[in-house]
């Protein structure tokens, strides 16, 4: 019986490791995705102008996805059995990628980018709150509130806060990207009940599932039009299949399974700045003086994220420690 409390403390070491202090290749990983994505945003405003987005989504997915798939069977590895995991896979499949893609390019529309980029923007809030509830080790604490605020009000000023005027004029758009918002805050978190999973072949099936829902819509585009694609948008295509797609698909399943979903949700304010930045380097679009104050809040915020994550692996150790003394002196 005296050994039963250090097997308790065993079995959730797996994840306790996984949530760590954080690290430089967590913050690597951090701004390699923010890298991708915020270019992804860039390519694909230059790609819709000759293609419907819900096609551009289907093609992406589907590229990156099947070669992924190609990759993870040449590496011997299987697809899972259980049905459990199954659900939970379709289930990041829609909330991750098929539905918010849907959501956030109806709802741009008419939505500019910069309001769109405040709505998204929201997403780490959301995760806080939803992580509460629905993990066991990501509780809410007003410092990571604070953590996350700190960030939003960066990501304000980046875009400029005359856009909150905007709020109400487009309700249904502007509730379709908050719904986007919501749809990757519960995706991270259900994938942090998949990171035991290999990363590749998780992405592949993940993304592939995601396009193959898109092909009701995105199909009929396909063969309607394809002839007048560019192409200069075939290689846009290729590039956001293999980089904000594939490569960054696997960078998500590890970074969330190293540090949780509310870390992993900061991505959300540094995407958009990346977008500036990738703007200024190859659209020639002005960088304003006001992008580094808000680098300033974003870092702020992800500085009060670093030193809560030390906070919480200190008092883990303690907890661990003490635990492991009592079971050996019972």
């Amino acid at each position: 019986m005296s050994e039963a409390p250090a097997s308790s403390a065993d079995a959730r070491a797996p994840m306790a490791a996984r949530q760590s202090s954080v690290g430089l290749i967590d913050y690597a990983i951090l701004f390699a995705l923010a890298v991708f994505w915020g270019n992804s945003f860039l390519l694909t405003n230059w790609t819709v102008q000759e293609m419907a987005p819900a096609t551009l989504a289907m093609l992406r997915t589907l590229g990156g996805g099947v070669l992924l798939l190609l990759i993870a069977f040449a590496m011997g590895q299987r697809m899972p059995k259980e049905r459990s995991i199954w659900t939970i896979i379709f289930a990041c499949a829609v909330l991750g990628n098929a539905l918010p893609f849907f959501l956030i390019g109806w709802g741009q529309v008419l939505v500019g980018a910069g309001l769109g980029a405040i709505l998204m923007g929201i997403m780490p809030l959301f995760t806080l709150v939803f992580a509460h509830f629905m993990t066991g080790d990501e509780r809410f604490t007003w410092l990571k509130a604070a953590a996350v605020c700190l960030g939003l009000v960066g990501l304000i000023i980046l875009v400029g806060p005359s856009v909150l005027y905007e709020l109400g004029t487009e309700g249904i758009r502007q509730l379709a990207l908050v719904g986007a918002a919501i749809c990757y805050s519960i995706n991270a978190i259900f994938t942090k009940r998949l990171t035991h999973l290999d990363p590749i072949m998780l992405t592949g099936l993940l993304v592939t599932l995601a396009g193959v829902l898109l092909m009701p819509v995105g199909v009929p585009d396909l063969i309607a039009n394809s002839g007048s694609w560019s192409a200069s948008a075939w290689t846009n295509v290729v590039i956001l299949a293999l980089l904000p797609t594939a490569l960054s698909g696997i960078l998500t399943f590890i970074l969330i399974g190293r540090q949780g979903a509310t870390f992993f949700s900061q991505i959300n304010y540094l995407v958009p700045l990346s977008g500036v930045a990738w703007g200024w380097a190859l659209a020639n679009e002005v960088l304003e003086p006001r992008a580094a104050i808000a680098l300033l809040f974003i870092f702020a915020g992800i500085t009060l994220s670093r030193r809560i994550g030390r906070a919480r692996t200190t008092a883990y150790t303690s907890s661990s420690t003490s635990v492991s003394e009592r079971s050996h002196n019972a």
